[in-house]
């Protein structure tokens, strides 16, 4: 069997280790006696009578079997790599999602919260102003209430210096008391 005829791998020409090099650089070959010309410009083969008419070689090569296992290794691998990132962006996008709508919940919870806060604040003012004016209204009644004893202490002290201004030994009292004051300032 010939390479042309689809041996795969078993051929003698299809052997990279048998292929001399003169072979493995042929870029033409002559249309009428298959006549071959490497890159250094050397004649291989053919008819010396021929009048050579070379076109590009072109040479059907079947891959050996370790060849065409490592070719499928490396397009799997790349089917996987491409899936690998697919995936990645689809795991990449599902973050962005997650991660604008968690800030969008917490920018909703945030100004929540500040409702709520003002709220309670407003309704603490409102509490501290009512019990502010109670504790006022309460002062107001107990100042109230002093002034008008001290009114009463005034009156009945009035009423009671008229009675102890006329006993003599009130006055005496009253007289020992301003002595004492004024020798102990």
């Amino acid at each position: 069997m010939t390479e042309t005829e689809g041996n795969y791998g078993t051929s003698d020409t299809n052997d990279t280790s048998e292929r001399n090099d003169e072979e493995s650089d042929i870029v033409m070959e002559c249309k009428n006696c298959k006549a071959r010309m490497n890159n250094k410009g050397q004649t291989l083969g053919g008819s010396p009578s021929c009048k050579h008419f070379y076109q590009p070689f072109t040479k059907i090569v079947y891959l050996s079997a370790a060849e065409t296992l490592a070719r499928d290794r490396f397009k799997r691998h790349q089917d996987e790599t491409d899936e690998f990132i697919t995936k990645f962006g689809n795991y990449k996008q599902k973050l962005e999602d997650n991660r604008s709508n968690c800030q969008t919940q917490l920018e909703q919870q945030i100004q929540e919260l500040k409702k709520l806060l003002d709220n309670r604040e407003n309704a603490l003012m409102v509490q501290l102003n009512s019990s502010f004016e109670q504790k006022k209204e309460a002062i107001i009644k107990q100042y109230d209430a002093l002034l008008e004893h001290r009114e009463n202490c005034s009156n009945i002290e009035n009423a009671n210096h008229d009675v102890w201004s006329k006993d003599p030994q009130t006055k005496d009292r009253t007289k020992k008391k301003r002595q004492m004051q004024l020798i102990n300032a």
